[in-house]
């Protein structure tokens, strides 16, 4: 480093999570052992999406990169110290130990930080020492940025939500299955959309007419991605069986009954990131029979999954406009929102960053790896109706 001892981005927010239309504020702090000529001390804001081109599920061609679709959302810069443009002036810093502080507005409508193996949605800081000609030194920091969802502008929120399968095997499936009869099933959900923290809660009745005893039923959440590279779509498998529960076997004409059973929502990436372009998210609730010897039944109810929880003892959705209201919702406050503010946690099964290696750094960042962002997680909610 030379006679940087010191240089690093420090937010005034300890978890560096901040919400879509918020001020990120900090400070760069730099420490020289000695004096030190130059030309200025900038930092960077920087947020982008990147979606990989692929060649098959599961693979990346060789020099993705390079057929990368991008779309970045803020680049912005500020000159803390010195001259900010390349007039060649340069100043004389002492040692010691100085702190620069530096505040960025955000543009109310960013998507949610994402990290898959097929793309991205990423913002850090970046923090710089200039030189007459050259970048002498610079520090990277990455942050989250959560995107706004807001389940009291979503009609799911307020509404239950209801799914049922009435199956009869064929000829052919009772031909190679020696099944028979039938199956009916029914599936209630409280309603849906939720915020990580709050209860699915599950009732459902199976009935097993058929001639096959049903092995387990089970439910959990499901999350599928779509990558847009040049206007084509690639869906793919998110994570799975989320929150996972699962009830014995249903012998041959018993019924099953699930009574109120409660999956709670973990720290999960917001419905297709909140407000992103290039990668989509959506979520099912998956209940799925499984009978011996015979292929699965299955039932899916979509699910919303926010980042604002619907205020409390609120039970019916404001009147829906005609039309679309062009106006982006501004980022909460989350010191007005009843009840306790929410944890911040990383999402389960979620790919790591490494900040150091993208096109925007320099060989002093390759320290920054493993890096996850952190999602709103709401714990003390319990879900009603």
């Amino acid at each position: 480093m030379g006679k940087e001892k010191q240089l690093e981005v420090k937010f005034d927010n300890p978890v560096a999570v901040f919400y879509s239309g918020n001020s990120i504020t900090g400070k760069v702090c730099l420490d020289l052992s000695d004096s030190m000529k130059v030309q200025s001390i900038k930092v960077q804001l920087f947020g982008e999406a990147v979606v990989y081109a692929s060649k098959k599920p599961g693979g990346l061609r060789i020099g993705y990169r390079r057929s990368a679709q991008r779309q970045v959302y803020i680049d912005e810069s500020k000159c803390l110290f010195g001259d900010a443009t390349s007039s060649g002036k340069y100043f004389v810093l002492p040692k010691g130990l100085r702190e620069y502080p530096f505040s960025f507005e955000t543009f109310s409508n960013l998507p949610s930080s994402f990290e898959s193996s097929m793309g991205y949605v990423r913002f850090w800081c970046r923090a710089s020492l200039q030189g007459r000609w050259k970048t002498l030194h610079s520090n990277k920091l990455p942050l989250t940025m959560v995107g706004i969802l807001n389940l009291n502008n979503v009609p799911e929120a307020f509404v239950m939500q209801s799914a049922s399968l009435n199956e009869s095997f064929g000829f052919l499936r009772s031909l190679f299955s020696c099944a028979s009869g039938g199956l009916m099933v029914t599936v209630n959900l409280n309603r849906g959309a939720f915020v990580p923290g709050e209860r699915i809660i599950i009732s459902a009745e199976v009935s097993n007419y058929s001639t096959r005893r049903i092995r387990s039923t089970e439910a959990y959440l499901q999350q599928n991605l779509g990558y847009v590279n040049k206007g084509v779509v690639s869906l793919y498998q998110g994570i799975s069986k989320i929150g996972r529960i699962e009830k014995p076997a249903i012998e041959i004409g018993q019924v099953q009954n699930w009574i109120r059973e409660e999956l709670t929502v973990p720290a999960l990436p917001p419905t297709n990131l909140a407000t992103c372009d290039l990668i989509k998210i959506n979520y099912l609730l998956t209940f799925l029979i499984n009978f011996e010897g015979v292929r699965s039944s299955v039932l899916n109810i979509p699910i919303i999954i926010g980042t604002v929880p619907r205020e409390p003892n609120r039970e019916t959705s404001v009147e829906q406009p005609s039309a679309p209201d062009s106006v982006v919702p501004s980022a909460p406050d989350i010191q007005q929102i009843l009840g306790p503010p929410p944890s911040y946690e990383v999402c389960v099964g979620m790919d790591t960053a490494d900040f150091g290696d993208d096109d925007n750094s320099t060989a002093e960042d390759d320290n920054i790896v493993n890096y996850r962002p952190l999602y709103p997680t709401y714990p003390s909610i319990i879900s009603g109706a």
